[in-house]
Parts: structure tokens; sequence; C-alpha cells
């Protein structure tokens, strides 16, 4: 059985990393509305990554950003090679 503070250190979903971020970082709700295709599209994309849905969506808004309008300079910003490597 796991403990709470070995639970909070596990992803979600058995297989796919945790996000690499300081303990305490907060986090924001976003929400949307997306076709059926579209949400199963996202979530094959993030199982092949071996990262959360929400992970996924947040690497591909951060690349769209740095890509077309800013850098972001938070050292939050996720790192699309360390997820890569599973780190």
């Amino acid at each position: 059985m796991h403990s709470a503070g070995s639970m909070s250190a596990m992803a979600a979903v058995r297989g796919r990393a945790k996000r690499a971020v300081p303990a305490g970082t907060p986090a924001v709700l976003l929400q949307g509305r997306v076709s059926p295709e579209t949400r199963d599209a996202a979530r094959a994309a993030a199982d092949a990554a071996g990262i959360s849905i929400a992970a996924y969506i947040e690497l591909l808004v951060q690349a769209d950003a740095r890509e077309h309008f800013v850098r972001p300079e938070s050292p939050l910003c996720l790192d699309e090679e360390a997820f890569a490597q599973g780190a």
C-alpha cells in the first residue's frame, strides 16, 4: 500500500512521467471544449510521450509561444528534452 508521501511523488497515471517542478509550485485550472477526436489525439500523443494530457498541452503552448510569440524566462518552463529522456 502507498503512503500519502509516496502518492504525491507518483504520476497520476501509471507509466507516465511526473512533472519536474519545484514543490509548492502553483497550478491553475485551464479548461476548454474540443472535439472528441482532438481529445483522443491529445490523449494518444500524451500516452506515446509517457506524460499527462496536461503536461502535453503545456509543452505545446510553451513551444508555440517560444516559436512565435515570446521567449519565456520562467524557470518553471518545461524542458521538452527532459520529458523525451524521462526526466
